[in-house]
């Protein structure tokens, strides 16, 4: 007696072009939510930039408003930065210096600068002090000298921002995609 041995062959796992719209449709997602964190991470940096001035009538808002996203699309690469070190040299040059803080340049070469304070004279038991908190407009008349001699407290509103979208991404997009990483850039990049 012969035995008739059948065989059925079924479809098993998902149809290249469905496998493909898939990946597409991941890579769109990938992509907005991307820009979308990119954009929140710019007002987010804005926002510790203004919630930290410390003499804000002083401030020109120059920092905060240098502050603007890339996006950047390259062969098999998507990258959306925030901070464009080239536009903040020349909106903001002092950039490096707030985040960090340390000496200003007047103060490095101990530079006489003439101007007055906020409000008109300056108080005259503070001069030559290094000790004031009004902000200090140079050519302002009555001109009175002024040497800085006091470090610019850092304010790492760099540093904040990233720990914030960090945390951002964990809890919001990390269970979805795996290998994407927030980090700042090297000096001459996107921060």
């Amino acid at each position: 007696m012969t035995k008739i041995i059948g065989l059925e062959i079924t479809k098993f796992g998902t149809p290249p072009l469905t496998f493909l719209k898939k990946v597409e449709t991941l890579f769109l997602e990938t992509n907005r939510a991307a820009i979308d964190i990119g954009n929140e991470t710019k007002d987010k940096m804005r926002s510790i930039i203004k919630s930290n001035i410390r003499r804000k009538s002083g401030s020109t808002g120059n920092l905060e408003k240098s502050i603007n996203v890339a996006v950047e699309r390259g062969l098999g690469e998507f990258i959306v930065g925030v901070g464009i070190i080239q536009e903040m040299d020349i909106n903001a040059p002092y950039w490096y210096l707030i985040n960090f803080g340390g000496l200003s340049t007047a103060a490095k070469q101990n530079r006489v600068l003439y101007g007055n304070w906020e409000g008109g004279d300056s108080d005259p038991a503070l001069r030559g002090t290094g000790v004031g908190t009004q902000s200090f407009f140079p050519g302002r008349q009555p001109s009175f000298p002024m040497t800085p001699r006091s470090p610019i407290a850092a304010m790492n509103y760099i540093e904040k921002t990233v720990n914030w979208a960090n945390t951002i991404w964990r809890v919001h997009y990390s269970g979805r995609w795996n290998k994407v990483t927030i980090a700042t850039a090297p000096v001459g990049g996107i921060i």
